[in-house]
């Protein structure tokens, strides 16, 4: 679709975000220590409405653009993409603490980007496409498009600096985006850097190493992908030919675009041959189920040539996301001949807390082409 139709639909002004309770918040949340020192502007917040594409069609999606002002610039650009979500109410534009940390990013003197994804905000309805690539890139372009012209109905400046970041599933939607970019540019904006965080990105290798251990601690993502598959791919096999009883029979209810992941994870189980069939894993592995084999293999985002400056974090601890992804995403690259590739080996932290080393890294790097 051409880059000239317009994108946004519309734009609400929720509320201001004053510097002083960035820089206040900061002193307590490890999170945000950064903006201690990194956060100099007060911040906009608004509700965006844009047009992407979805399914061969036009739809309407949301997200969460930040302006910083007090200073008349021209602003840089960063795309931030939120990690894993299941309940709508977790969305960017529902959910008070991911504002928060979208006015932080933005207080350091971005205009920030943040799309909510298909199946959340203005686009509830559909299962979200968790892991598919191709709507991984669309969602985030077409917002960073709308984004300008917002930028232009307030007369606000942008110097075209573009810059890409995430964790968790937002680092596998911000590859997707990088690689989406360079191959495609969008006018007005430089790519400029990228930073990625235990993302995943060889698919085969991921369902390869997660459904090889016998314990699993996060067996909702696993349903989550399953179950996009499923729907992305409108794959014909019933809930009973992936998931044992009774969590196949819970499935539906569980990953509804309403119930928390906490929840889910309650009604699931860790102990991987409990939950999921091993003739399912089987067919993936020996290439008999090829609608599911290829649904990964379409999705890997590890085997491409970036020309760009790119991070990819990951923690050596990480129980989660294979921290093994993340290197063989990296030696991949270079063996491509990618020379704009650095690898960041966080130590020690867990999932959960792998993000908040990256995020002190990643402001102070991005600053550094400002």
């Amino acid at each position: 679709s051409s880059n000239q139709e317009r994108r946004l639909v519309k734009a609400d002004s929720l509320y201001v975000v004053q510097s002083a309770l960035i820089k206040a918040s900061a002193k307590f949340d490890p999170t945000l220590s950064v903006f201690q020192t990194q956060s100099r502007y007060d911040v906009k917040i608004f509700r965006v409405e844009y047009k992407t594409e979805f399914e061969g069609k036009m739809i309407t999606a949301s997200g969460i653009v930040a302006l910083p002002f007090g200073e008349n610039k021209a602003w840089p650009t960063l795309s931030y993409h939120h990690g894993t979500v299941f309940a709508d109410s977790d969305a960017p534009t529902n959910n008070k603490n991911d504002q928060f940390v979208i006015a932080a990013l933005a207080s350091a003197g971005y205009v920030i980007a943040a799309p909510d994804y298909i199946g959340f905000g203005s686009s509830t309805g559909v299962t979200h496409p968790y892991y598919v690539a191709k709507y991984s890139a669309y969602t985030p372009r077409d917002l960073l498009i709308a984004t300008q012209e917002l930028l232009a109905q307030k007369h606000i400046a942008s110097n075209g600096k573009l810059f890409l970041a995430g964790y968790s599933q937002g680092g596998n939607v911000t590859m997707a985006v990088s690689k989406s970019i360079e191959a495609t540019p969008i006018p007005g904006y430089n790519l400029t850097a990228t930073a990625v965080g235990a993302g995943g990105y060889n698919m085969e290798g991921i369902f390869a190493d997660i459904t090889s251990r016998k314990e699993y601690p996060s067996p909702n993502y696993i349903a989550y992908i399953i179950q996009s598959y499923r729907k992305t791919y409108h794959l014909k096999d019933s809930l009973n030919y992936y998931f044992k009883e009774p969590y196949a029979s819970r499935i539906n209810n569980l990953i509804d675009g309403k119930t928390e992941s906490s929840v889910i994870n309650n009604n699931l189980t860790t102990r991987f041959d409990s939950l999921i069939r091993p003739e399912f894993v089987e067919a993936v592995k020996q290439g008999t189920d090829m609608n599911f084999y290829n649904a990964l293999k379409e999705n890997n985002l590890h085997n491409w040539k970036p020309t760009l400056p790119l991070k990819i974090y990951h923690s050596d601890a990480d129980e989660v996301v294979p921290y093994a992804d993340s290197e063989f995403t990296y030696k991949t690259m270079l063996g491509l001949g990618s020379t704009s590739v650095t690898f960041v080996q966080i130590q020690g932290k867990s999932h959960g807390t792998g993000s908040v080393p990256m995020i002190a890294d990643v402001i102070n790097w991005f600053n550094s082409f400002n």
